[in-house]
């Protein structure tokens, strides 16, 4: 009886693939018009991800070149045709950076014509020849370029392979797949999310692959990022139902009728629907002869006799048995080598010359076990193939071929081992010979390391650690510091902190002062996540040994660390001092790194000592530094906070400058782009959170909600306390101000249980501040107290932002409880605190409204009524729109109280259009009827709503504040005049003026005057 042909047990269709094979053709039409497609394809092993892919390659194939680009002889009416590049993640690929991207690399260059190489590198070839070795000896001249620092050297690697991939499409349609991503390197997954974000502008559909039952946290946060940008498509491939399998087995064997039942459900009930699976049991059927193939077609045994194998593995290890002998072990070393091989190192290992290997590789191929890549690369034809061969060999087996296998590396790419050394860390690991294991773990570890993908550096280290502990020599420092850091930038604390202790402990025995300074700072650092008093005792013993060292540089960086570490433990004297000693070594030495680095750490330090306007300078001055030298993480933080320099819930208690908002959120805006383009997701979700306090102060919810909750969103998912709490008070802040105080509460109070955590005293007062006033508006003043006394007491000081933040609270609580005298004096102590506050210099709406309103309770009516009109000064400049509603309010009642109807009258019906212009911004419908509802109970009922709007209708559509300008046109005031009558700035009169000649269609302040007077506005305002 004659073997089977080796396509007969694979389905020649697809079956039960219809619904997503015609959802991706139909993404074809947009790809080809340039509007790229991002499509996920998930599924468990065996269930046809791979199949799907390669029908749905070969339609794009069909398709023609972009209408838009057209190219000269190619493909269709002179235009290039569509081209598939396809790169794929192996079980050993977590630890090879940039895996399946050089995959894909490799096969487009493999595929370039002679010569033409250079020019489809273009710019590119310096940064890739660094991930590609083998360029040198097909572009000749080609070098690599001067390197960076780590984090620089892989943005530019990102961008060249950008580059190369988008330049592609140009001209044609291009299809890039990336299989098996649930196997994939950081560095892969970090370099693909960037190319996603490009793919909507180009002609690409890029199809990813993997499992969707073997998610790592890494490939989580992946899959999160592009689903929250709302990139991808998602296609998860199910299992194949009875009827489906029928019809795959009918496919396969040929059939015309329906399969016997006594076959199919038993078939069905092991297989599941899975086609891999359904297919590796026919073939263990097939060699066990209870499938056999004659001149007549497939003959099947009785049913009643048939033996169908109980697991995928046995179906695959069973079928290995009727293989000559050298096949078996050609398999058994491919097994240990990984799912992928190459034929040189075949040769070197079997000892078969080439004809006897090729010969073997058929029998193999044959047996669809092999698949053949190219003509120099095998591969298994699916991993769980090779995983059931690889455990099958006996431990001491496994140990001796993989010594084979890197000895045969060693031998056969002499001239590339550097592409080599994550295989080569590996098999000597796995083969026990430590002292190569050593060797070339810690070059696989810093080469990983130097790529950014610090999963794949953790392994090689390990295997590194592992390898010095068995050969029984000190285990090396710069191993343990490049495992810790490369834990620290995965999230794990523990793993990072025990190898910074032995770092320490290590570097004490050897009397290393260096290595000691650098286990006591990075210690210091790494537990500012967790525990500001244990990061205080490592960072002062890092100061201390700095300064016997001797090198100013090594100083300034230290006292650097260790003035952030006193800022956020309310010290910002001693912070201001560190980091102005190192400004000047950094300038001594013009390290312009040292510098912008510096300048940007005494901005944050001036921001959270509360003196804003000192805090933007120093911004200002670091921001073309660090464009300058290229730092564009540094750039992403100034840029941030500089977008909120106008104004945010943490600087409530401080002088911010008079900016636009289209300023501050150019700057914002420019910080998340540059982080979201570097893959950044810390600073990403940094700079939005930022970003929300920026609008959230304006009033601007629509924006401010949903920039806010993408924020949290963010760093939730990334695990980032910091920058979690930064944006839960953005959110907090907004829903106190809107009244919805429940979810006020919930975002405050998980912002404080995670400050908690955090251990920063600055950030705890910061965060308390506003959960009592939340308290304090829901009627609970005793919480407020009990909150505001863990982290005040009588003899807390005023110096810094959250301090003054805090006892702004406190002067709220008094006044809530009706100690009006006692707030007041609380609040002229933080005025006298604070830089650059007081009258004549700069005004903090917030203070001065509380201030007021103190004033007002007390009876001293002259003076509340100055303070009040200067805070509506201040919030009209700086477009405080949120607390300008309620000055008004304030000063309508207290004019009323005074017998000024007109004015008062005024400054409650501005309240209502402010808080109807603020309730058109708030995108949910019951959260603006709350806002509404509650605001509109604190304005008297004189005035109400349909009354603003029918006055506002009937003058024009102007502003009661613009019909106030008016008025004082008519009696022929100048500008300076009405301002200073209004407590308003020229600048601000001057914009009233040119707001009313627009409304009015009119182009000068006669005509203003005229129609006032026609439509009696004078009048109307004394009514």
């Amino acid at each position: 009886m004659a073997a089977p042909p080796a396509q007969s047990l694979v389905c020649p269709v697809l079956i039960g693939r219809e619904s997503p094979l015609n959802r991706l053709v139909s993404l074809f039409d947009e790809v080809r018009q340039g509007r790229g497609q991002v499509v996920f394809i998930s599924g468990e092993a065996g269930i046809g991800k791979s199949r799907l892919v390669a029908e749905t390659q070969a339609r794009f194939l069909q398709l023609p070149s972009k209408t838009s680009h057209v190219s000269s002889g190619q493909g269709e009416e002179g235009q290039d045709a569509a081209l598939a590049l396809q790169g794929r993640c192996f079980e050993t690929d977590r630890a090879l950076p940039y895996a399946p991207v050089l995959d894909l690399l490799r096969a487009y260059f493999a595929s370039c014509a002679p010569g033409e190489l250079s020019a489809h590198l273009g710019t590119s070839g310096p940064e890739l020849i660094k991930l590609l070795p083998e360029l040198a000896t097909l572009v000749p001249g080609l070098t690599p370029s001067i390197p960076l620092d780590p984090e620089r050297e892989k943005r530019r690697l990102h961008m060249a392979i950008a580059q190369v991939l988008t330049r592609l499409a140009l001209s044609r349609p291009v299809m890039l797949t990336i299989e098996d991503v649930h196997w994939s390197d950081e560095a892969s997954l970090e370099f693909l999310l960037g190319l996603a974000r490009q793919v909507p502008t180009t002609a690409i559909l890029l199809l990813i692959t993997y499992r969707d039952d073997e998610h790592s946290q890494v490939l989580n946060n992946f899959i999160a990022a592009l689903n929250r940008e709302r990139l991808v498509t998602e296609v998860l491939l199910t299992h194949l139902s009875l009827n489906e399998v029928d019809e795959m087995l009918r496919s396969i064997f040929d059939l015309r009728q329906a399969v016997h039942s006594g076959f199919l459900t038993p078939t069905y009930a092991l297989t599941e629907g899975n086609p891999f699976f359904l297919e590796e049991v026919l073939k263990s059927l097939v060699i066990s002869g209870d499938i056999s193939y004659g001149q007549g077609g497939w003959d099947l045994k009785p049913i009643s006799d048939l033996h169908i194998p109980r697991s995928a593995q046995i179906a695959v290890q069973s079928r290995t048995s009727g293989l000559s002998a050298e096949a078996r072990h050609l398999l058994a070393l491919a097994a240990v080598a990984g799912r992928r091989f190459d034929f040189d190192l075949l040769l070197e290992l079997t000892g078969l010359d080439e004809g006897a290997l090729l010969q073997t590789i058929k029998e193999l191929i044959r047996a669809q076990l092999v698949v053949e890549e190219s003509a120099d690369i095998f591969a298994f034809r699916h991993a769980l193939t090779r995983q059931a061969m690889y455990n099958d060999l006996l431990a001491r087996e496994r140990r001796i071929l993989h010594r084979q296998i890197a000895d045969a590396i060693e031998r056969v790419h002499t001239t590339s081992l550097s592409a080599r050394l994550g295989d080569l860390a590996y098999h000597y690991y796995e083969g026990q010979v430590w002292d190569k294991a050593l060797i070339y773990a810690r070059q696989a570890g810093e080469s990983a390391g130097s790529l950014h993908s610090p999963r794949a550096a953790v392994e090689h280290l390990t295997y590194a650690i592992g390898a010095a502990h068995h050969l029984s020599v000190p285990q090396p420092l710069n191993v343990l510091k490049a495992r810790a850091k490369a834990f620290e930038l995965l999230g794990d604390f523990e793993g990072a902190r025990s190898d910074y202790a032995l770092m320490l402990e290590a570097a004490r025995e050897a009397h290393d002062r260096r290595g000691e300074w650098e286990a006591l700072l990075d210690l210091g650092w790494l537990w500012t996540v967790r525990d500001y008093t244990r990061a205080g005792a490592y960072i002062t013993e890092a100061v201390a040994l700095a300064g016997q060292m001797g090198d100013p540089s090594t100083l300034a960086h230290t006292l650097n660390r260790a003035g952030n570490w006193y800022m956020h433990t309310e010290q910002p004297a001693m912070a201001s001092q560190y980091h102005r000693q190192a400004l000047s070594i950094f300038e001594s030495a013009n390290d312009r790194q040292g510098i912008a680095t510096t300048l940007d750490l005494l901005g944050i330090t001036n921001y959270m000592s509360g003196d804003v306007l000192g805090g933007v300078g120093y911004y200002e001055r670091a921001v073309p530094l660090f464009r300058e030298i290229e730092d564009l993480e540094g750039l992403v933080n100034s840029l941030a906070t500089l977008g909120m320099r106008g104004g945010s819930f943490m600087s409530e208690a401080s002088v911010c400058p008079a900016v636009s908002l289209e300023l501050c959120m150019r700057d914002a805006e420019e910080a998340v782009a540059v982080a979201n383009k570097l893959g950044w997701q810390a600073g990403e979700g940094m700079a939005l959170g930022y970003m929300a306090h920026g609008l959230g102060t304006r009033g601007e919810y629509r924006e401010a909600l949903d920039i806010g909750r993408k924020a949290v969103q963010l760093t939730r998912e990334i695990e980032h306390r910091q920058w979690m709490v930064n944006a839960l008070l953005a959110l907090g802040g907004m829903h106190l101000d809107l009244f919805a105080l429940s979810l006020a509460w919930e975002h405050l109070e998980e912002a404080e249980t995670l400050t908690r955590e955090i251990g920063s005293l600055f950030v705890r007062r910061v965060v308390t501040s506003l959960l009592s006033s939340t308290y304090i508006a829901q009627g609970q003043p005793d919480l407020a107290r009990s909150a505001l006394e863990e982290v005040i007491s009588p003899d807390t000081a005023m110096e810094t932002l959250a301090q003054r933040l805090a006892w702004s609270a406190y002067a709220e609580l008094e006044l809530a409880e009706g100690n009006p005298g006692v707030a007041l004096t609380i609040l002229d102590r933080i005025i006298a605190s604070t830089p650059n506050a007081g009258e004549g210099r700069g005004i903090v709406p917030h203070l001065w409204y509380l201030r007021g309103r103190a004033l007002t309770a007390i009876g001293r009516i002259a003076e509340a009524e100055i303070a009040l009109r200067a805070a509506q000064q201040s919030a009209e400049q700086r477009g405080m729109k949120p607390i300008l509603w309620r000055i008004h309010v304030s000063l309508g009642n207290l004019l009323r109280k005074r017998g000024h109807r007109e004015d008062a009258y005024l400054h409650l019906s501005t309240a209502h259009e402010v808080i109807e212009e603020l309730a058109n911004k708030v995108p949910d419908q019951v959260l603006r009827d709350g806002f509404l509802r509650q605001a509109n109970v604190m304005v008297p009922g004189t005035v109400s709503v349909s009354q603003v709007r029918a006055t506002k209708a009937r003058y024009g559509g102007l502003t009661s504040r613009e019909r106030e300008v008016a008025v004082r046109i008519v009696e022929g005031k100048s500008n300076q005049d009405i301002a200073g009558e209004l407590v308003l700035s020229e600048r601000t009169v001057e914009k009233h003026v040119a707001n009313i000649m627009s409304k009015l269609g009119f182009s000068s302040r006669t005509q203003v005057a005229t129609w006032a007077v026609q439509k009696g506005l004078r009048s109307s305002l004394s009514s």
